[in-house]
Formats: C-alpha cells, sequence, structure tokens
C-alpha cells in the first residue's frame, strides 16, 4: 500500500482500505512483479482511502514487543537526524538501521563508482562487530559464557527485527549463531558448510530469494568469494615480499584487506554486470580507506546512541566521533568516485567469456585444494 506521510499508522492498527488494486507491472527492464512476489505481496494499492478501525491488538505480547522495536527504530532515526548534518545522519541510518530510502541520488553513485555501496548495508561485517561488541560486553560483566551466548542470539534477533531482516543480515546473523555455537563446543568451524547451511535454511522460509532477490545474491557470492580465495590470494601477496615483513602486523592487515575486497568482487562481478551495468576496479584501494573504521564507527554510535538517551542534553558532544567517522567515509567515496577511469559500465556479457570466467575461478580453486 503506498500512502502519504501523515496520518501515522502503527503496528498492531487494524485498517479499512478502500481503492483500486493494482498488478505490478515491469518497467525499465525491472521485474517488479518477480520483485515484491519474495515478500508475499501481489497486488498493489496507490493512496487509498484508509480508516483505522482499532488499534486494539489480538496479540498483546507480539503488538508490544514489535511495537516497542519500530518504537525504538523511530527514536534512532530521530537522535541521528538531530544530531548529525543531513549526509552523516543518511548514511548512518543506512548502515546501522539499513533505512537507505532517503540517500541522495549522488551520494548512492559516489559509493556505487568507488566500490563502497556495500557500506550502506547492513552486512556480515557489521552483524559480526554488533555480536562481538555484545558478546564481550556480557562476558565483561560476569555473565557466564553459555548465558552471554544466549543473550548475544536474542540480541541479534531482536536487531534484525530492527533492520527489517535483510537477506545479507540474515545471513550473517545464521552463520555467525553456527559459528558461536562451533566455538563453543570447541569444534572446528568449516565456514563453507556453514555458508550452506545458511543458504539452505532460507530458502526453505523463502524459495524466491534464489531467483528474486538480488541481495542474497551478492550476499552468499560475496562470501563464497573470501571463503575460495581469500587465503589463496593473501598468500599470494605476503609471498611477494620476504619474511621479514610478513611478520608486520600492518603490512599483514594491509593485504588482507585487499585479499577480502578481491575475493569477494569475483564472484559478484558477472551479478553487478547483469543488474547494474557497472564495475569499480578501484575497490580495493578505497575499501583499504574504508574498513578500518567500521568497527570504530558501529562502537562510537552505539556509545552515542546509549548516552544520548541517558543525558540527552548532551547528545551533539557524544555524536562528534560518529560524525568525524561519517565524514571522512564520505570523503573517501567522493575521492575515489572522481577516478571515472576505473569504473566501467558494461551492458552485455558473453555467455563464453562466463563459461571461460568461471572455468578459471574452478581451476584455481581445485589448485589451490590440491596444492594445500
Amino acid at each position: 500500500v503506498y500512502a502519504d506521510v501523515y496520518p501515522e499508522y502503527k503496528y498492531g492498527d487494524y485498517l479499512e482500505i478502500y481503492g483500486l488494486l493494482t498488478m505490478p507491472e515491469e518497467f525499465n527492464g525491472f521485474d517488479f512483479k518477480r520483485y515484491l512476489e519474495r515478500f508475499g505481496v501481489y497486488s498493489l494499492f496507490f493512496y487509498p482511502k484508509i480508516d483505522i478501525l482499532d488499534r486494539e491488538q489480538d496479540n498483546k505480547f507480539k503488538s508490544t514487543v514489535f511495537g516497542a522495536l519500530y518504537n525504538l527504530k523511530n527514536k534512532i532515526r530521530l537522535v541521528f537526524d538531530q544530531n548529525l548534518d543531513m549526509q552523516s545522519s543518511v548514511l548512518a541510518k543506512a548502515c546501522f538501521l539499513g533505512d537507505k530510502k532517503d540517500i541522495p541520488d549522488d551520494l548512492r553513485d559516489s559509493f556505487a563508482k568507488s566500490g563502497l555501496s556495500h557500506i550502506m548495508a547492513i552486512s556480515g561485517l557489521h552483524i559480526s562487530i554488533i555480536v562481538l561488541i555484545f558478546m564481550n560486553l556480557s562476558l565483561s560483566l560476569g555473565i557466564k559464557r553459555q548465558k552471554s551466548l544466549a543473550l548475544t542470539i536474542l540480541f541479534l534477533i531482536f536487531y534484525l527485527i530492527l533492520i527489517a531482516m535483510p537477506a545479507s543480515a540474515i545471513r550473517a546473523s545464521i552463520m555467525g549463531i553456527i559459528a558461536l555455537f562451533a566455538l563453543n563446543s570447541g569444534r572446528s568451524k568449516n565456514f563453507l558448510r556453514i555458508l550452506i547451511l545458511a543458504a539452505t535454511f532460507m530458502l526453505i522460509f523463502n524459495p524466491r530469494l534464489l531467483r528474486d532477490d538480488l541481495g542474497f545474491q551478492l550476499s552468499f557470492l560475496s562470501v563464497l568469494g573470501i571463503i575460495l580465495f581469500f587465503p589463496l590470494l593473501n598468500k599470494f601477496f605476503l609471498k611477494l615480499f620476504s619474511k621479514k615483513f610478513q611478520d608486520n602486523i600492518f603490512l599483514n592487515a594491509f593485504f588482507s584487506i585487499i585479499s577480502i575486497t578481491i575475493s569477494a568482487q569475483i564472484f559478484i562481478w558477472p551479478l553487478l554486470i547483469k543488474n547494474f551495468s557497472q564495475i569499480s576496479l578501484i575497490a580495493p584501494i578505497s575499501n583499504l580507506f574504508v574498513l578500518w573504521t567500521l568497527p570504530f564507527l558501529i562502537i562510537f554510535i552505539i556509545s552515542a546512541l546509549i548516552l544520548s538517551f541517558i543525558f540527552h542534553g548532551f547528545s551533539l558532544s557524544f555524536f562528534i566521533f560518529p560524525k568525524i567517522i561519517l565524514n571522512y567515509i564520505v570523503f573517501v567515496a567522493d575521492f575515489f568516485s572522481g577516478f571515472s577511469f576505473f569504473y566501467k559500465e558494461i551492458y552485455y556479457i558473453s555467455p563464453v567469456f562466463l563459461f571461460f570466467y568461471f572455468c578459471l575461478i574452478f581451476l584455481i580453486i581445485h589448485w589451490n585444494v590440491d596444492s594445500s
């Protein structure tokens, strides 16, 4: 239902809607009908007449919990808007709440050209950082490991509801939960099996994700690339230098970030070309300047939000550090988007090219497995 901003409707309201149901139609080559079907939506209302019949809920517990979470999300949005400039607020809402609808086209374009679009989505990196923060916090408060694990999983479920459960975040959460259980039980972790298990679990509940959800496809393919290629690329880069430099922690971090970025890009390039007709060749360099800031950004945002709710009058001072990092990320995106030579628009992929492309990937993986 497409409706006006006001009056506001809340979770649990019973609404009566008058209007003309229409079928979703394809536009600009985009199959809007298939896109909506993955959410269980098959028809549309455009600005109908809406009457609120009742604000009481049948399931008080469900309505209270979900209503409180949605109310919290609105309060967090308001805190961001009040304490950050417009550009920083939009980016903070995107990378912490998954809200991307207010991102201006020029900012979206800068992040796409610089290969930093994943910063504006709730990815596995975001989830991992949040899980580590919550887990370590609960352990530092003296809570036993088993209870800390349970609390972390519960917190993760509430956070997923808060951010409207995007496919990338669900995949990362399932993998994170399985990895936490494996770590807690002392068993070795096989991330490829965990990835396959997470995909299977999600597709059982919604098979349409495999065909129609681009976020699901990009998320799983990028992680698959990291699992298969990161060890190989990282080893290759470090072998270019003597053993004297291999023990350098900064050099290791430098090549790890480059290896992770290239590994993630290898599998998603065909998908990016098919859906967006574009690729960014400068992504490994731009990510080198940005990825290290994400743990600090998320820690500072969480701390600033908590302190702002407690000491509302000092909110602006709490958001100084998040604002600095957010402005820095935007600066990096704008700077690297200016290198137009590294931004390629490709409107067609030859099937022959795809065949040889994936044959080469298979051979590299096969060689890597045999050599190890």
